[in-house]
């Protein structure tokens, strides 16, 4: 938007799916334990287990195929291998990413996406994310319900994204969010598997053999349920093009990054046609939000002229009054702040320029958006070169909000970001004070993030 090339902006096509599978591991078992309570001798049955990762299975996005990986536990340390293979194929990703002009930046991290993984892949992925290779740059929620971390590698400085596709949805199983999302293609069918028939003592003994698995295995007693007889002969032929049970495993872990796809596609074509970057935001939520602002927004022009009729400037205009005990408050706020930044103080504006800034604040204007200074609309000094303190050559007048619009950020979004609160004052889309507030600094974000690679 800052650069008038929307015409050009493009979503993040290219991406990574991944999913862990697990065998249970019993951490604690009493099986009749007795005690007595009252008098009366109880037998008790309990079990606590965990669940440890088996195997880990990513499906990769990229401009020219999609390919698929895998890993499990006959290997040493399979999750740093994945993750490196991750490292890798996220070189390529970004590359495809790119806008075909490199003029335009692109800076966004590779998206890794789980299906519900914040509660389980995340926990398990955790602790491999720091080591001498890669480490964790940030990441949301806590360690124990993990939305988003992002993980940069040192070398190439290739960064991850890891986060949770549920964000974008809600609340359902894969199979749903196939259904739901896909394009309801053979390809996109998600397999079955017997997880109760294995565990971390038996799991190789199991998987080793060539025979497929019986209908009883497919059983789920905690929940009682069964697979239906059309499933299980399903089932059987796909295990005919295996060798053993660990080749089918690799299958079906594969199949559930793969299934995910085509919904994901979809997610980022759906948030496109409204003009946002999926990518850019943490949940469904932040997505509509910004939606509907940019909807609020839809005629704004960058090189418009907005006037607020409202504004004290044409309305019984009152030029602000700069009085020395002011003055002297400003000059040493200044001259606090420069310290603060480590800046030189030598030039700074002086008490004694108070005529003549008395002046210049009489008679003229923001050096951004034109509006005269009132009580209203208060005037600050805003430096020229952000390395430079508030010297008397380096400063000019503005206005609190463009003061703060401008920060450090480059003109072009200062002026966006000016731009845009002209277009709310002249459009008066919030009467009340705090509301219009709230609205010109979530609209603001909302819009800018949106297009992000443009805010440069």
């Amino acid at each position: 938007m800052t650069q008038e090339r929307l015409d050009e902006f493009k979503p993040t096509r290219y991406f990574i799916t991944y999913d862990f599978e697990t065998v249970p591991r019993i951490i604690n078992q009493r099986y009749r334990s007795k005690s007595v309570v009252n008098g009366i001798e109880v037998h008790n049955s309990q079990q606590h287990t965990v669940l440890e990762p088996l195997s880990v299975a990513s499906t990769i996005k990229s401009k020219y195929e999609n390919k698929k990986i895998c890993f499990d536990l006959r290997q040493e340390s399979f999750i740093e291998k994945w993750l490196e293979q991750m490292f890798e194929e996220a070189k390529q990703l970004k590359e495809d990413n790119q806008y075909d002009d490199p003029e335009i930046p692109y800076d966004i991290s590779i998206p890794v996406l789980g299906y519900n993984s914040a509660h389980f892949d995340m926990v398990s992925v955790i602790r491999y994310l720091t080591n001498p290779l890669w480490q964790i740059t940030s990441y949301l929620k806590d360690f124990s319900h993990i939305k988003r971390v992002e993980v940069k590698y040192k070398i190439t400085g290739v960064t991850l994204q890891l986060l949770d596709a549920m964000l974008f949805v809600t609340k359902g199983t894969l199979k749903q969010f196939v259904a739901d999302f896909g394009n309801g293609g053979k390809d996109e069918q998600k397999g079955v598997f017997p997880y109760d028939a294995i565990n971390i003592d038996n799991y190789n003994e199991i998987l080793s053999k060539s025979e497929p698995f019986s209908k009883e295995d497919f059983n789920n007693e905690l929940r009682k349920e069964s697979i239906t007889g059309e499933t299980y002969q399903i089932y059987l032929e796909d295990s005919k093009q295996f060798k053993n049970k660990w080749d089918y495993l690799q299958y079906y872990n594969e199949q559930d990054t793969s299934i995910m796809i085509k919904p994901i596609e979809n997610l980022i074509e759906m948030n496109f046609e409204n003009g946002i970057e999926i990518f850019n935001y943490i949940s469904m939520a932040s997505c509509a939000n910004t939606i509907k602002y940019k909807i609020a927004c839809h005629d704004f022009d960058l090189n418009s002229r907005y006037i607020n009729q409202n504004d004290s400037s044409f309305i019984n205009f009152i030029p602000f009054n700069l009085t020395e005990e002011y003055w002297e408050q400003k000059v040493n706020s200044y001259k606090q702040q420069d310290l603060r930044a480590k800046r030189s103080i030598r030039n700074n504006v002086q008490e004694s320029y108070f005529e003549k800034f008395a002046q210049l604040i009489e008679k003229g204007s923001c050096r951004f958006c034109k509006a005269r200074f009132t009580n209203e609309n208060r005037p600050t000094l805003d430096r020229i070169k952000n390395a430079i303190g508030h010297t008397k050559d380096n400063v000019r007048l503005a206005c609190v909000y463009c003061n703060v619009a401008r920060a450090n950020r480059y003109d072009r979004i200062t002026r966006l970001k000016i731009q845009l609160k002209r277009y709310y004052l002249s459009e008066t889309i919030a009467e009340n004070p705090q509301v219009q507030y709230q609205f010109e600094l979530h609209a603001t974000t909302n819009i800018i993030e949106s297009v992000s690679p443009y805010t440069q």
